[in-house]
């Protein structure tokens, strides 16, 4: 991440700065409890961004003329139906426009452009054309295609939590949405599915066939098939196995035993 860091510096400080507009084609589609354009924008979020949504009739160059930085000299056109793309993939693109020093470069899917030359002309001509990481620019169009990104979104996020050290015993069977949160250290059973914003602090143990979803975990509890929506688990909680947790609070220390549903504003 830090060399990434470094050759968009190195690029700014010598040629300018890149402004990156991600068209929203997809506005409708998730993948891993993302939008398919937050995922676009997370991914180009180093650089000035803006997103601008298709949906008006409005010709795509005059939107993007008017929607130009000041101080931006160069801009990337990328399309939110291709969630797949990386911030090295977006580094390198910006690398090679303002390296090339090329007027207008074709992507597999969008372009990018010089904005001087962007300013002065009304039908792009393109002197360029970048085809690396094409695979990266895997376009969704429909439920089949979103099926495939997700999965391989799914295994990204798996990736990087067993490179943070959270122990994923079964991670073909384990699901995570992209900004859940994680510690070193986690344990996590077969067939769990953690949602949302959750939060998981060091120390927990998520045995098998848990649901968690936009709550937070403190350390040391452990949780046996159960359902956990909207709720704060405080430290070294145990929870039984076939419980249900909506919307509540369990303090420090104790025990739910089998087949508990605690429901709406609850707190023990």
């Amino acid at each position: 991440m830090q060399i990434e860091t470094e050759i968009v510096k190195k690029i700014e400080k010598k040629f300018g700065i890149v402004q990156v507009f991600v068209l929203n084609n997809a506005n409708k589609m998730k993948a891993m409890g993302r939008s398919l354009c937050d995922w676009v924008l997370k991914a180009s979020e180093k650089y000035l961004s803006k997103t601008i949504d298709l949906n008006d009739g409005r010709n795509i160059i005059d939107v993007i003329r008017e929607s130009l930085s000041q101080v931006a000299t160069h801009s990337i056109v990328l399309y939110s139906s291709t969630p797949l793309l990386t911030p090295l993939t977006i580094d390198k693109i910006a690398e090679y426009i303002v390296m090339k020093d090329v007027n207008a470069c074709k992507l597999p899917v969008g372009f990018a452009v010089k904005n001087n030359y962007l300013k002065m002309s009304n039908d792009l001509q393109y002197d360029s054309v970048f085809a690396h990481c094409y695979d990266e620019f895997y376009n969704v169009e429909n439920q089949m295609q979103l099926n495939k990104v997700s999965e391989i979104l799914r295994n990204r996020i798996i990736e990087k939590h067993l490179n943070n050290g959270v122990n994923i015993v079964s991670p073909q069977t384990t699901t995570i949405d992209a900004d859940v949160q994680i510690c070193s250290g986690v344990d996590i059973f077969s067939h769990n599915t953690i949602g949302g914003n959750s939060n998981i602090e060091k120390g927990v143990v998520l045995k098998e066939n848990n649901i968690i979803l936009n709550s937070q975990i403190k350390e040391g509890a452990c949780i046996i098939n159960s359902r956990i929506e909207d709720s704060k688990i405080g430290k070294n909680v145990y929870i039984k196995p076939y419980c249900v947790i909506k919307s509540s609070r369990i303090n420090n220390n104790k025990i739910i035993e089998s087949y508990s549903n605690i429901l709406k504003n609850n707190k023990i």
